[in-house]
Formats: structure tokens, C-alpha cells, sequence
């Protein structure tokens, strides 16, 4: 029963441990997307004034 127990908690640890590898790798291509979109985004230029 304890060699069930000791896998059991090692493929527990390699679980977490590759979800968070996995959040790593999708919140780096998030931030590659969006440095990407931000040299597409325009500068709002002022309106002209109407009461001249």
C-alpha cells in the first residue's frame, strides 16, 4: 500500500507541476498576441475645434 501511496503522490506532484508549465506556455502566447496587436493600434488624433 505504500508504493500505491508514494506513486500516487509523485504523479500528483508531476500533475501540478505540468499544469503550471501549461499556464506558463498559454500566458506567454497571450502576451506574444497582444505585443503583436499593439503595433496595430492608432493613435486617436484631437478634433478640430467648431467654434471657430
Amino acid at each position: 500500500m505504500l508504493a500505491v501511496s508514494t506513486i500516487y503522490g509523485k504523479m500528483a506532484q508531476q500533475a501540478t507541476i505540468h499544469g503550471i508549465i501549461d499556464s506558463f506556455i498559454v500566458a506567454t502566447g497571450i502576451t506574444a498576441v497582444a505585443l503583436f496587436l499593439t503595433f496595430f493600434i492608432r493613435r486617436s488624433l484631437p478634433k478640430a475645434s467648431k467654434l471657430k
